[in-house]
C-alpha cells in the first residue's frame, strides 16, 4: 500500500522509517485505509511492535506516517545473508514475534501478512 523511506524526523532529531502512500492520486478509500493502518499500529504499545511517531495532517496531498526505524532490516534479508538460525535463536525469535502479534491481537488487530520480509529486527538481532 505504500513505500518506505529512511528519513530524519527533524522536530525530534531522529532517524525514522517514513511510509508514504504509494499512489500520488490515491482514492479516498485508499487514503482512509492508509490512515487507519497508522492509527491501528500506533494503538499497539509493545516492545516487539514498531511505534508510530507522527501521521500526516488530514488532507495532506502526500499522506505519510513516521515510525520507529528497525536498523537490523528484515528477517528475510538477515536469513539470506546469514543462513539458518540456531534452534535456540529461532525459538526465541518466534516467541518474540508471537508476543508482538499477541499485543496486536489484544488491540483488536490481525496482521494478515506475517512473513520474514515483514518481520523487522533491531540492531544485534539474531
Amino acid at each position: 500500500m505504500g513505500v518506505v523511506y529512511l528519513a530524519r524526523h527533524v522536530p525530534l532529531n531522529r532517524i525514522v522509517a517514513l511510509k508514504m502512500l504509494l499512489a500520488a492520486h490515491a482514492t479516498a478509500g485508499e487514503v482512509v485505509r492508509f490512515r487507519d493502518e497508522a492509527a491501528s499500529v500506533a494503538a499497539v504499545k509493545h516492545a516487539n511492535v514498531v511505534q508510530v511517531y507522527e501521521l500526516s495532517p488530514e488532507g495532506c496531498p502526500r499522506p505519510y506516517f513516521a515510525m520507529e526505524y528497525a536498523a537490523g532490516g528484515s528477517l528475510a534479508n538477515f536469513l539470506k545473508a546469514n543462513g539458518r538460525l540456531s534452534p535456540r535463536t529461532a525459538a526465541e525469535l518466534v516467541a518474540a514475534i508471537a508476543d508482538g502479534l499477541q499485543a496486536a491481537h489484544d488491540a483488536g488487530l490481525v496482521h494478515r501478512d506475517v512473513k520474514p520480509a515483514n518481520v523487522l529486527l533491531a540492531v544485534g538481532s539474531g
